[in-house]
């Protein structure tokens, strides 16, 4: 059995919710995807398809209220394209729902949307500000938070938007009422009692209502096993909220010669993983253990390198955390 504790989280797409995506390089996992190096999950591209990027899209695109722009009646004449026929500088997600629309200088444009939510895709080359019920934002975007395109949620009354300074491009995901958002904040080669030290930053600034997290694969070289478990005890203390717990996988040093029936390293490994097995009975917390989880399936299938997932792992961990705890 890959999971203990198992939990249905399909309830938060009707409850507006905070998540939180968090741990080390493999919470992010650029590689396979992006072979330049990067520290933190935000400086990858928005439409990385690891499998928390992935899972971040569809916590947002199954939302019950959910409305793609693509769906969306504007009352102007004012032409629009599908992101799928736009041109943008990096890989942008919800390349199936997004619409672009190009606004001339104080040139406005009415949605058929109220009191909701709307998902905006910055742009560093054709953002701008624009005025959204008269409340004024800048869709220009940061290019060190996810290549400039970051997905942005804002509130709307009326659905009225004007740009209000040179031609901008207004990149249009969705619309939601229920408003739920997904926060990467991963940090590469870092250990659980960096995560531990560095709570407020990465985890409780976004206060979240589900906490998901992989985190331990540094500590085997960095932390000592009483170290790992109280760090991991002073996280699941602190953050008071829904929590899943990922373990390590497997790593290229202890490859089985057959079966590919995956085992902890009895000296480094196990008592790391026996460490979150305990906590995870003792919290009453979901906990996946991806040795279970990938044995069976030959490493160089769902491996990258030594212990980063490759294209497929990324699929299978995505497709698998769907399945067993948000309805699939």
């Amino acid at each position: 059995m890959c999971t203990v504790n198992k939990k249905d989280f399909s309830y938060m797409f009707s409850t507006r919710s905070n998540v939180v995506i968090t741990g080390d390089s493999l919470a992010y996992n650029r590689y396979d995807f992006m072979m330049e190096p990067r520290t933190n999950a935000w400086e990858c591209y928005s439409g990385m398809a690891s499998w928390s990027f992935l899972l971040r899209n569809y916590l947002i695109r199954h939302q019950s209220d959910f409305i793609p722009a693509r769906k969306t009646i504007f009352s102007s004449e004012i032409p629009y394209k599908y992101f799928t026929e736009s041109t943008f500088s990096c890989l942008v997600p919800f390349m199936e729902e997004g619409i672009c629309i190009e606004l001339k200088p104080f040139e406005q444009v009415t949605v058929d949307q109220s009191n909701t939510g709307m998902y905006l895709l910055t742009d560093p080359e054709h953002g701008g500000r624009i005025a959204i019920d008269d409340v004024e934002i800048d869709i220009t975007g940061n290019r060190e938070i996810y290549g400039g395109h970051e997905i942005k949620l804002v509130s709307i009354k009326n659905g009225n938007i004007k740009c209000l300074e040179k031609k901008v491009r207004l990149n249009i995901i969705g619309f939601s009422k229920t408003g739920n958002q997904v926060f990467l904040t991963g940090s590469g080669s870092k250990t659980t009692r960096w995560l531990a030290d560095n709570l407020n930053e990465r985890v409780m600034n976004y206060s979240p209502d589900l906490l998901i997290m992989i985190i331990g694969a540094n500590d085997r070289a960095n932390s000592s096993v009483k170290e790992a478990y109280e760090s991991m005890k002073t996280i699941l203390d602190t953050v008071k909220c829904e929590v899943l717990i990922l373990t390590t996988p497997h790593s290229s040093t202890t490859d089985p010669d057959t079966l590919n029936e995956y085992i902890p390293d009895k000296v480094k490994t196990k008592p790391l993983i026996d460490n979150l097995y305990r906590l995870s009975d003792e919290y009453a917390v979901p906990m996946i253990d991806l040795f279970r989880f990938f044995s069976g399936t030959e490493s160089k299938i769902w491996r990258y390198d030594n212990v980063h997932f490759s294209v497929k792992g990324n699929e299978m961990l995505y497709n698998y955390i769907v399945k067993e705890f948000f309805g699939g």
